[in-house]
């Protein structure tokens, strides 16, 4: 059920992403992706509140699982500087980012 949330919750960066390219601004997109990266961090705190779960473990996995997946769309609009960015090359990108996200927990932190 969380995966299913954040996944919505990424679906909506994306569009967000989308809507800071189109605007021309490389530091709305930092913004969005800030932003983005506090609402992951204070969800995890929250879901280990409920779910009685060590905070910084939970914490931690979050932001390696989707910290690049919200990181890589920003990387991806700052070097392209173009007002014309389709929002697939943004959802691939996010995609991408949630694939290498997986990879940095599940081989790099070792949580499976």
């Amino acid at each position: 059920m969380l995966l299913v949330l954040a996944l919505a919750f990424l679906g909506g960066y994306t569009w967000a992403a989308t809507w800071a390219a189109r605007r021309g601004r490389p530091v709305l997109a930092l913004l969005v992706a800030g932003a983005t990266l506090l609402l992951l961090t204070a969800g995890a705190a929250a879901a280990a509140e409920v779910y009685s779960a060590r905070t910084g473990s939970l914490v931690v996995v979050t932001l390696l699982l989707f910290g690049p997946a919200v990181l890589l769309p920003c990387v991806l609009l700052m070097t392209i500087r173009s007002t014309t960015v389709p929002p697939s090359r943004i959802l691939l990108a996010t995609l991408f980012g949630l694939a290498v996200g997986y990879m940095l927990v599940v081989y790099g932190y070792g949580v499976w």
